[in-house]
């Protein structure tokens, strides 16, 4: 909240690492808002156990402030710990900069007590009731009503750029439904494997009727920005990072949080380039401001295509993401609920391609490249 007026966000950024980056570095910080990212998500080392030092994460907070980014506070290592945890939510639950906590990592995937996470989210909740709680899960579905029974917002990182998902590289085993790990759970198929997690994790909640503090949780992702090691041989291309984000928004993500700052310079152009897109007024006023809605296309390469809308004040948001690396060299329609007038194309930023044509009830392009993305603001008539 700003000069007492409430101000919508669609967070867009990374995990950043702490030690060694922004942990006695305002340029490093300063750097980063830069580049157009709007929260931040300070990352403990993984050797730090303990709470981030007070008087050097207050130095931060204080410069948070002077550049306008929101804070993701992380407690993976405490959060368990409901002491250490009342003692961190008692000294920045009034911090001007942050937006919400973080309490469990990826629990599902190191086998946290089933109730831990609705244990702490009970003890900050009693403290602090007005900033939302976050939890990422690693699995496609392990324990999900348990898990987040503790949490406002959750947060799914299914990885699958560069990965064997049949064969684990890191245990030399192999990986299916029931056994093994492989970097990414019960993924087979790529960019499809994000839908396919969020679809789902969209039906668990339902089905299990856990809520947030305002109603059903929303789901953020958390994208690949990161590989060279472990089960990822590279990290994501630029195109394969834009394609990981918008089938994340495609599909009810309401934020999006990428592992891992810094990244690759390839990477950090295409993010910050998008993140201006994102975050500004005008999107995130569709994205915020209506429920999603799945577009039906037309195309002998349909199972390559995922499109979505959101329809405010007659203009629709769409995007249409197109998932082969293959270039196609057909027609592409995409179906809008009324006749189309006004096309104007908000990604990619600059184009020398012919872009979307009104066509009746439909938008149309004659031919897409490769892992092409396309947001428009389409005129409904």
């Amino acid at each position: 909240m700003t000069n007492s007026n409430w101000k919508p966000i669609l967070p867009y950024s990374y995990y950043v690492s702490w030690a060694g980056y922004l942990n006695g570095s305002t340029a490093n910080l300063i750097a980063f808002a830069d580049l157009g990212y709007n929260i931040i998500h300070p990352v403990p080392g993984g050797s730090q156990r303990e709470p981030f030092d007070e008087p050097e994460f207050d130095e931060f907070l204080d410069a948070l402030d002077e550049v306008g980014l929101y804070l993701m506070y992380d407690m993976r290592w405490t959060y368990q710990n409901l002491t250490a945890l009342s003692a961190q939510v008692e000294r920045l639950k009034s911090r001007k900069s942050l937006l919400l906590w973080y309490t469990a990592d990826e629990p599902d995937g190191w086998g946290d007590p089933l109730n831990a996470t609705s244990l702490s989210y009970s003890a900050i909740k009693d403290l602090d009731p007005y900033h939302p709680v976050s939890v990422v899960l690693n699995c496609y579905n392990f324990y999900f009503k348990e898990y987040t029974s503790g949490t406002d917002i959750v947060l799914t990182d299914p990885y699958p750029v560069a990965t064997n998902v049949t064969w684990s590289v890191q245990w030399d085993t192999p990986c299916n439904t029931t056994y093994g790990d492989c970097g990414c759970d019960n993924c087979i198929d790529l960019f499809h494997d994000i839908p396919r997690r969020m679809d789902a994790f969209r039906d668990y909640r339902e089905w299990v009727g856990n809520v947030g503090y305002r109603g059903p949780q929303p789901l953020w992702g958390v994208p690949q920005a990161f590989g060279g090691s472990e089960y990822w041989s590279r990290a994501p291309t630029a195109a394969e990072k834009v394609v990981l984000d918008m089938l994340f928004v495609n599909h009810g993500a309401k934020g999006l949080v990428a592992w891992t700052f810094p990244t690759t310079i390839e990477l950090q152009e295409v993010t910050s380039q998008l993140a201006k897109v994102l975050t500004a007024d005008r999107v995130t006023s569709y994205l915020l401001g209506a429920n999603v809605v799945q577009l039906a296309v037309s195309s002998d390469n349909v199972t390559m295509l995922d499109a979505a809308g959101w329809n405010v004040g007659g203009k629709m948001l769409v995007s249409v993401v197109y998932m082969s690396y293959d270039d196609y060299g057909s027609p592409v329609s995409v179906s809008l609920p009324g006749d189309v007038g006004n096309v104007e194309t908000l990604w990619p930023t600059v184009t020398n391609e012919v872009s979307w044509q009104a066509h009746g009830k439909n938008i149309l392009k004659r031919s897409l490249v490769g892992l092409e993305v396309s947001l428009l603001l389409v005129d409904m008539q």
